[in-house]
């Protein structure tokens, strides 16, 4: 039976007295399993940074119950927090020093003075960055010294807030195989992200929140199962095709798009649909499949446009 390493009951955020009260986090309830790549998908102001820093003690509960590691409590808490890395909002780097150094005053400042600094900077890929200035490094770059930051402690748990937020495609990519890599290490990893289509290639298991409130948690295998899968076929004639679709009893959702072209959309009979295209001699030229994915499911979970 796998270890729940967080899991939080009803836990909530509210800002301001009476009137101008705002809840940034609603009554919510999570859990990540040892071995998790949690994505924890939200919209820009769901509430998915106020959650983070609750959990690692960098703000205050308004009510609602955090348990790490199977413990609650402030005294575990405040012990167990200890086994976890996270990198929450802006990573705390040094831009006027090297790699080398920052991860060194990192280590005097939270007092890991055995920490190893050339195997953090062979793990995060930046051992060959020599006299190099952080403030030059790429955002991949900054991100990976980052973790590596929030690696030396040792730390059995990753939280990262947003960790791809406002990189190019070569630095997403850069980082997803490194947090690959750390998973496969051992280490779960509960991130933040609003780039979906990237945890969709890294995640294991999910969880969406909007308004404040967790709608839904799922694995992976859950999402596929999610999916919704539309055909496109181009038919000609197109106008008969049309017709005989129109009057065909049974055939499920669809949509006429124009110039021959028509949607049979998830719940539609496409073997039916296409058996009667061949029986009244109507070709069909091109079939599309479509399978939609995270970001689609989280639209129609959501709401958002």
């Amino acid at each position: 039976m796998n270890q729940a390493v967080i899991k939080t009951t009803g836990l909530t955020k509210v800002y301001g007295k009476k009137e101008r009260r705002k809840c940034a986090v609603d009554a919510v309830s999570m859990t990540v399993q040892r071995g998790d790549i949690y994505g924890f998908i939200g919209a820009n102001g769901a509430g998915k940074t106020t959650f983070l820093r609750m959990l690692m003690g960098l703000a205050r509960p308004t009510a609602g119950k955090i348990e790490l590691f199977g413990e609650g409590g402030a005294a575990s808490l405040t012990k167990n927090r200890a086994r976890i890395g996270c990198i929450i909002e802006t990573p705390a780097l040094i831009l006027s020093m090297t790699a080398r150094d920052c991860l060194t005053a990192h280590k005097l400042l939270i007092g890991r003075r055995e920490a190893d600094i050339d195997g953090l900077l062979a793990k995060v890929g930046l051992s060959d960055t020599g006299p190099k200035k952080v403030k030059d490094f790429s955002l991949g770059m900054k991100q990976r010294l980052a973790i590596a930051q929030a690696l030396m402690c040792g730390p059995e748990v990753l939280i990262l807030d947003e960790p791809t937020n406002g990189m190019d495609p070569a630095g997403i990519v850069e980082v997803r195989n490194f947090l690959k890599g750390l998973a496969s290490s051992g280490i779960t990893i509960l991130m933040s992200s609003h780039i979906l289509s990237e945890l969709e290639q890294l995640a294991t298991r999910f969880g969406i929140i909007a308004d404040g409130k967790l709608i839904e948690e799922f694995s992976a295998g859950e999402l596929e199962r999610k999916r919704v899968r539309n055909i496109t076929v181009r038919v000609y004639p197109y106008e008969r095709a049309c017709a005989l679709i129109a009057v065909m009893a049974g055939v499920g959702g669809y949509k006429l798009l124009g110039e021959g072209r028509i949607l049979l959309e998830d719940e539609a009979d496409f073997k039916a649909v296409n058996k009667l295209f061949v029986k009244n001699d109507i070709d069909v030229e091109v079939i599309e499949k479509e399978a939609g994915g995270l970001e689609k499911y989280f639209i129609e979970v959501t709401n958002h446009e």
